[in-house]
Parts: C-alpha cells; sequence; structure tokens
C-alpha cells in the first residue's frame, strides 16, 4: 500500500502544516485481483484509502484540492468523483475531517536470482497532450490492415 504511505506523505510535506500525530490513515475493503499465467504473477491490490484529519483548522476545500493534486499525478486513472468525505464540525474553528479516496496499485512479480522481486507501480498518470499528425490511421494487431483512417483533404 505504498501509495497510501504516499499520499499521508504528501499531505505531511503539504503548506497545511498537518501535525503526523493528528493524520489518522487506513486502508478498508481491500482486494486482490490476481493476473496469473504461464508467465505473469502479477497483481492488482485495490482499496479505500481513508484518511482522517483530526482537529484541523484549515479550509476543508484546500485539503481536498491538496488530495486531488496528489491523485492526478500518481493515480491518474481515477473516477471524475474520486473524493468521499465526512467532517465531524467540532467548534466554530476546529473539525475532524475523514476522506475516503479509491485506490489501485499493480504489483509487478518479476524472476530474480533466487526468487522474486515485488515491484509496486501504482497507476502511472497518462501523459495527454495534442498531437501533431494530420493524418491518422488504426490497427488492431496482428492484422496488417487498417481499421479505421482519418485523412485530411484540405477542404
Amino acid at each position: 500500500m505504498e501509495l497510501l504511505a504516499n499520499l499521508r506523505e504528501h499531505i505531511l510535506n503539504s503548506p497545511l502544516k498537518i501535525k503526523p500525530e493528528d493524520l489518522l490513515t487506513f486502508a478498508n475493503d481491500g482486494q486482490i485481483t490476481s493476473h496469473q499465467g504461464d508467465v505473469n504473477d502479477h497483481f492488482s491490490i485495490s482499496y479505500d484509502a481513508k484518511i482522517i484529519v483530526t482537529d484541523y483548522t484549515g479550509s476543508a476545500d484546500t485539503l481536498f484540492y491538496i488530495v486531488l493534486q496528489w491523485l492526478k499525478a500518481n493515480n491518474a486513472n481515477h473516477s471524475t468523483t474520486p473524493i468521499r468525505f465526512n467532517a465531524d464540525i467540532i467548534n466554530h474553528k476546529t473539525s475532524d475531517v475523514e476522506i475516503i479516496v479509491n485506490l489501485e496499485e499493480n504489483v509487478g512479480a518479476n524472476p530474480v536470482e533466487g526468487g522474486i522481486q515485488l515491484v509496486h507501480n501504482g497507476v502511472k498518470p497518462i501523459d495527454i497532450c495534442p498531437l501533431s499528425a494530420i493524418n491518422w490511421q488504426l490497427f488492431i494487431a496482428p492484422d496488417p490492415d487498417p481499421v479505421a483512417e482519418w485523412i485530411e483533404t484540405g477542404e
């Protein structure tokens, strides 16, 4: 559950000045998905990461923004509604804020001399950038012929 540890560290290092003793982190409702096969022993770990900030005096919006920025960089395949939350308003200045985020980590099982090395990949961000190609063709392997194409005609 490296992503949860990484998210905890991100929150503690943010400008919010949250103290470690005021930040509780849990992994709930976890599930392992096996991708085993003849040459593939990889698996995925998915879980609800529960982050509780106690005695929080800042804006909940700022806390949500910090978590959203971390998600954008570390778990890009998240849903469009990635954060669920609960808040206990203690008084006019202080609240306990619970944030729940679904996280998924891919774990590669790579053979090494004398055993297996497990490598946590997380779900890497998708690099989205505009492409400058004018003509497009879509191929589905192993068929060498395109299944679709778009060609700019200049009209």
